[in-house]
């Protein structure tokens, strides 16, 4: 279950990613390799550098994770790898190729139902 942008928006949120998770995911980061929570997702159309991450994205990312917790940020053309890393973003430049539901002991691939 989720919640679109609008339908937050709808609720009088001020602040809105694309998509909030009623139940966290695990994602895994490809950069660590560790799965992560993910609460929300936001996704940008562009290319991730580090002037543009650091003084838009940074600010805005951080008000979703301290309004819903940790979070996915998608940049659909790539993103440099050395961006800072920050503990309660992920960071990818596609839609992940697995999830961890909860209660998951493996995860199931993207776009397939939960068991």
């Amino acid at each position: 279950p989720y919640e679109s942008e609008d339908e937050l928006r709808v609720r009088g949120l001020a602040k809105t990613p694309d998509v909030r998770f009623l139940i966290p995911l695990g994602v895994r980061d490809p950069r660590s390799g560790a799965w992560c929570e993910v609460n929300w997702i936001d996704s940008k159309a562009m290319f991730g550098d580090p002037l543009t991450y650091e003084s838009e994205h940074l600010p805005q990312l951080m008000g979703y994770v301290n309004r819903y917790g940790p979070g996915l940020v998608i940049y659909w053309f790539g993103f440099v790898e050395t961006l800072p890393v920050e503990s309660d973003i992920t960071v990818l430049a596609a839609f992940p190729d697995e999830l961890l539901f909860p209660g998951e002991e493996r995860p199931t691939a993207a776009g397939l139902e939960p068991p």
